[in-house]
C-alpha cells in the first residue's frame, strides 16, 4: 500500500475518533439566531451545563452579546434562567443598559462588573462588561411573543449605542434549554 494513502487513513480513523468523542460529550441545537450548547458529564451523560447564545451572523459585530443558563442561586432552590448581557468596555457603567422587547416595557439593567482576559491564541486584550439579570416569567413570555429586543447603552462620550436582537427561534432554544435542565 502506497505510505500516503496510509497517513491519509490513519488521520480520518483520528478524526472519526474525535468526532466520535466530541459527540458524546456536547449536545448542539440551532435555530436562524440562538444556539444551545450543552456540555455533558461523562459517567451517567445528564448534562453538566448548558447555555444559550444568541448567535446573529448580522450582527456579528454588534456591540452587544447575549447568553442564558439555568443556575441554582441556592442549595435546594430550583435553578433559575440566568441571561448575562455582555457590552464592550467604553460604556458609562452608571447608565446601563436598557432593554426594550417590541412587546412589553423596557427594563434597565445595571452592570455588575467589567473584565480584561488575555486571549492566548490570538494574542490580545479582550475586555467587556456584563450586566446579568433574571429571566423572570414577564420577560420570558415578552420573548416568546415578540419578534426582537432593542439594547441601548451610553458610551462614555455620550454617545448612544444600541442594537435590535432577533428572538426568531428563542422559544424552540429556550424549551430545548429548560428541558435539557430537569
Amino acid at each position: 500500500m502506497n505510505k500516503y494513502l496510509i497517513a491519509t487513513l490513519a488521520l480520518l480513523a483520528m478524526m472519526v475518533n474525535v468526532s466520535a468523542v466530541n459527540a458524546a460529550t456536547q449536545t448542539s441545537i440551532a435555530t436562524n439566531v440562538w444556539a444551545l450548547n450543552c456540555a455533558t458529564a461523562q459517567p451517567n451523560d445528564t448534562p453538566a451545563k448548558c447555555i444559550m447564545n444568541h448567535q446573529d451572523e448580522k450582527t456579528s459585530a454588534a456591540p452587544f452579546s447575549i447568553s442564558i443558563e439555568f443556575i441554582k442561586l441556592a442549595k435546594n432552590q430550583r435553578p433559575v434562567a440566568l441571561a448575562i448581557i455582555t457590552s464592550p468596555m467604553n460604556i458609562l457603567l452608571q447608565s446601563g443598559i436598557r432593554l426594550t422587547p417590541d412587546k412589553a416595557s423596557a427594563v434597565n439593567l445595571a452592570y455588575r462588573s467589567c473584565h480584561a482576559d488575555i486571549n492566548r491564541g490570538q494574542n490580545r486584550l479582550e475586555t467587556s462588561c456584563i450586566a446579568p439579570f433574571q429571566l423572570n416569567a414577564k420577560l420570558e413570555q415578552a420573548f416568546k411573543r415578540g419578534a426582537s429586543f432593542s439594547l441601548q447603552a451610553q458610551t462614555l462620550n455620550g454617545k448612544t449605542i444600541s442594537q435590535t436582537v432577533s428572538l426568531i427561534g428563542f422559544t424552540k432554544t429556550f424549551t430545548a434549554l429548560k428541558k435539557q435542565m430537569q
